[in-house]
């Protein structure tokens, strides 16, 4: 009877019989007691992969493949699975990207461990904050738990202080659950490695972490009015796989309710705030980013969230060098709930990574700051966002980078969900006023230059602006029942001003053809009567005119 009521810290979920074939994944939050599994089941002649580093246990190639080059994962598995009719893979991390289909007959083995133990080890090995770390290893430990409810493939799930107190016993438990026919000799020594972490674990874990610079990473957060979006990016912060060491989030002005929310929020899940009157998103990054000291720089918008190695991936790819200025990775796209839409989104928008400042400026950069890391030192030189752009702020500033002299580097995968929501930006009538800003602001940094027959306005800007700022005026005036109209109509007097200062601004130009300047006259003629009949009027005959002259 009290056998039955014994505890083994041992569950096993969705069991199966094993056969001949299989593969042992080992995952679980980092300084769990996933390099003990690993070395346990070495010990019992289980193979580990053929770059093996000792120290965590961790098969470097098939590690490199998942992270970094996802062609090569089904080349390494089917090398591994020619070669031996079980092996393992140990990567705490991997439940996050791995899909367990890539494996023949999975089979997973998770520890868990007291997140204070796991938070402690942190703060001692990497002198990180013992709160911060703490309230990560929760997280994590519940996403965790998610993926193991999510799996039809069987499971060990494994209490690290368990396995401590009866390591026998679990070693035992370990062989019959990965099909291992081990002799009594080597279970004594699988049964040897169950203790807590050896000086070399800790030591090679120690640099590993510290040659890839955590502690060197500010992460910014501007905040207006986002209570509906603001946890799940926070949250996604605290989940990283390399935690920043600086996280701020600023709040923008919000209303008092909202900024009330803010710093309970705060209170409860433990970051700082800074306050300051509303100034805009540009604004508020500069503020985040004086407020901190790291060296380079990653900011998030309230309604987006990291992808748990956002700042893993991104630090990886900066350059050793002065003039180095950004990096930059693709993004998954999201409704305003956070379900994904699209996988990646940035490569059929525009061409990767930046080396034209013409291209730069002929369209959208796909540049988002919520995928990229900044040099705090390309940053300063100069002098942060433009505050006067409540949109194309970003453009703007890696346009300035750019022509600076500064470098930057894509990586071809995603790092950050963007969500998009109504509410956004880019929806408002201060995208409006920013894009006739920004147009002006580059016309007169790049004025037609006949010597070098380079003519920014002629066969950059026109192109790329016209539809917006003509249409915006004509669905404000003749459509305000639209959807679009409803959010315009009410701005109309002053879509109707951007419209004409920019024809102004065409008809002087001596190089745009009379052709264009007489459309964009008559257009804003037309728009300026606010006449809904007539301008509805011209644009059938516009369009019937067009469909005559294709025939």
């Amino acid at each position: 009877m009290l056998d039955q009521l014994q505890n083994s810290g041992i569950a096993v979920l969705n069991d199966a019989p094993i056969g001949r074939h299989a593969t042992i994944i080992i995952v679980g939050v980092p300084r769990s007691g996933t390099t003990m599994v690993a070395k346990a089941l070495g010990a019992l002649g289980v193979y580990l992969g053929a770059d093996l580093d000792e120290a965590i246990q961790e098969d470097l190639r098939l590690a490199k493949a998942i992270e970094d080059t996802p062609a090569d994962i089904s080349l390494v598995i089917e090398a591994y699975n020619s070669a031996h009719d079980v092996w393992a893979f140990k990567r705490p991390t991997a439940y996050q990207t791995l899909d367990a289909s890539w494996f023949r007959n999975p089979r997973f083995i998770i520890p868990f461990r007291d997140p204070v133990a796991i938070a402690k080890r942190e703060e001692i090995s990497m002198v990180f904050d013992f709160r911060d770390q703490l309230r990560r290893a929760a997280l994590w430990s519940i996403d965790l738990a998610d993926f193991t409810l999510r799996q039809t493939a069987p499971l060990m799930l494994v209490s690290y202080e368990k396995a401590l107190l009866k390591p026998e016993r679990f070693v035992d438990e370990l062989a019959q659950f990965s099909g291992i026919d081990a002799s009594e000799a080597m279970r004594r020594a699988a049964s040897i490695v169950v203790k807590p972490s050896p000086a070399d674990y800790v030591k090679g874990s120690q640099v590993r972490l510290s040659q890839a610079a955590i502690s060197d990473v500010a992460v910014i957060l501007p905040f207006y009015n986002g209570s509906k979006y603001v946890r799940r990016a926070v949250e996604s912060v605290q989940r990283q796989s390399l935690a920043p060491a600086e996280f701020v989030v600023v709040n923008d002005g919000s209303k008092p309710e909202e900024a009330e929310f803010l710093h309970a929020l705060a209170e409860e899940l433990g970051f700082r705030v800074v306050d300051q009157k509303n100034g805009g998103q540009g604004a508020a990054r500069n503020a985040g980013v004086a407020a901190t000291v790291s060296p380079y720089i990653c900011l998030l918008d309230q309604d987006d969230f990291f992808l748990p190695d956002h700042i893993e991936v991104l630090r990886a790819a900066v350059q050793d060098n002065e003039r180095f200025g950004w990096a930059y990775a693709d993004l998954m796209e999201a409704d305003g709930d956070g379900n994904i839409v699209r996988s990646t989104v940035i490569k059929a928008h525009s061409s990767h990574p930046k080396a034209d400042i013409f291209n730069m400026l002929s369209g959208d950069m796909f540049v988002l700051p919520s995928a990229s890391i900044i040099s705090r030192a390309a940053f300063k030189a100069v002098q942060g966002f433009d505050p006067q752009f409540m949109g194309y702020e970003d453009d703007d500033l890696f346009l300035r980078m750019f022509r600076a002299g500064f470098t930057n580097t894509f990586i071809d995968r995603a790092v950050t969900v963007w969500c998009i929501n109504s509410e956004s930006t880019s929806y408002s009538i201060r995208m409006s006023r920013s894009r006739w800003r920004f147009l002006k602001k580059v016309y007169q940094t790049f004025p037609s230059d006949p010597v070098r027959s380079r003519y920014v306005l002629r066969d950059v800007l026109v192109p790329r602006f016209n539809p917006s700022i003509v249409g915006e005026a004509f669905q404000a005036v003749a459509r305000p029942n639209s959807v679009r109209g409803r959010t315009l109509a009410p701005h109309a007097d002053e879509l109707i001003s951007i419209l004409r200062d920019y024809k102004d601004l065409v008809l002087r130009e001596p190089w745009v053809s009379s052709g264009t300047k007489c459309k964009i006259f008559v257009r804003a003629i037309l728009i300026s009567t606010r006449s809904r009949l007539l301008n509805e009027a011209a644009q059938f005959c516009a369009a019937a005119f067009r469909w005559v002259r294709g025939r």
